[in-house]
């Protein structure tokens, strides 16, 4: 066996995945240097900067028209609550995302390897499935040691009643009574958060732009918030 043996056919799909893996990485550490890190934009975006299971743990994507006071985890879409599954405390999703790439990679080679020595090379559209069902606990699992063991953020952890008083933009939606919309804020410690946001004047809305103040939180539904105009 010799270098060949990593861009065979059958091994495209692992030889691609390592390829994005390495790019990311290069990207990783040029856009660190320049003072932006791929992997803090990466989680503004998807708004995944938290853990489904902290107390200020939040949908960034659900603050459409129609959410409800009763707003919790099992509300959350399918691909928000996955990230929320395999991804401990504060891990980067980039982390998470190389490490899921690198695991399919060594996974899907190793078991190409055993197939090669027994001269029964898997076809790459099913070599996947077992690379893919194999990598997806492991790396959970990872995560779960480099969030409590190595990516430790507890100094910066802070509770969701520390909103109150704090100045959110409303980033998605328009918020009616009722009718709660994505607001983002920042922490103390700089940390960025997204919340579900409503006024409590019935006659009032916050559209896309609008600065409030957090005045309060609803005690039923502990990830709802209540604000007022800065300029009211």
């Amino acid at each position: 066996m010799d270098l060949t043996f990593f861009v065979l056919k059958e091994n495209t799909p692992f030889a691609i995945t390592l390829a994005i893996m390495l790019g990311i990485v290069i990207i990783e550490l040029v856009t660190t240097t320049l003072g932006f890190g791929l992997s803090h934009i990466l989680d503004n975006f998807l708004h995944v900067d938290f853990n489904l299971d902290h107390d200020v743990s939040f949908d960034g994507h659900s603050g459409i028209e129609g959410a409800h006071h009763d707003f919790h985890s099992d509300h959350l879409p399918l691909f928000t609550k996955f990230i929320g599954w395999i991804r401990f405390k504060h891990v980067p999703i980039l982390v998470v995302f190389v490490t899921f790439l690198t695991l399919f990679s060594i996974v899907g080679y190793t078991e190409q390897l055993i197939a090669f020595n027994l001269n029964m090379l898997l076809p790459w559209y099913i070599a996947i499935w077992p690379a893919l069902f194999i990598s997806i606990p492991l790396v959970r699992t990872i995560s779960y040691l480099l969030g409590t063991y190595v990516i430790k953020d507890e100094t910066t952890a802070v509770s969701s009643s520390s909103f109150l008083s704090k100045t959110a933009v409303i980033t998605i939606g328009t918020a009616r009574v009722g009718y709660p919309a994505q607001a983002k804020l920042v922490d103390k410690y700089g940390q960025t958060h997204y919340i579900m946001i409503e006024p409590k004047d019935k006659n009032d809305s916050f559209p896309t732009g609008t600065k409030l103040e957090i005045i309060d939180r609803d005690k039923k539904a502990n990830h709802l918030f209540y604000g007022k105009r800065l300029d009211s």
